[in-house]
């Protein structure tokens, strides 16, 4: 049977059509979005999570073995600051390393790198100053 689509009875069917027709591009466009969202998710996750996280483990580090020198300079006889600046210095390092998953440019990472190096000369100085200051008896 041929269908005459001038006809009035064929309305239904056509206007049928087009909201099928319809509802699978909202539907396609839903998918899409989801797809798209899925993705800014993971490239989170992987990509921004790794650099917040390896930044909060350099500020812990940082803060950390200031603290530890601070104590040192204090109170220069105590052992443990010693232990505890060398193994926030190796966790701060271990953060930074482009290894560890963090994707920092190149450029971020030279001048944290020239900042924690006149950082580490600073704790040192002031760390050799407290020691001959100790040992002339000045402190």
């Amino acid at each position: 049977m041929r269908m005459n689509f001038h006809s009035i009875a064929s309305l239904p069917f056509v206007a049928f059509i087009f909201v099928s027709t319809l509802f699978v591009i909202a539907l396609g466009w839903s998918l899409w979005g989801l797809h798209d969202t899925t993705t800014s998710v993971d490239r989170l996750e992987t990509h921004t999570n790794a650099r917040v996280q390896a930044l909060s483990q350099m500020y812990q580090s940082g803060l950390l073995s200031g603290i530890a020198t601070r104590n040192k300079v204090f109170n220069p006889s105590l052992t443990l600051p010693a232990k505890v600046v060398a193994r926030s210095n190796h966790e701060f390092e271990a953060a930074l390393d482009p290894a560890s998953g963090a994707p920092f440019p190149a450029a971020v990472l030279l001048e944290v790198k020239q900042k924690r190096s006149h950082d580490k000369h600073n704790r040192d100085k002031h760390e050799d100053e407290s020691r001959s200051e100790l040992a002339t008896g000045e402190l």
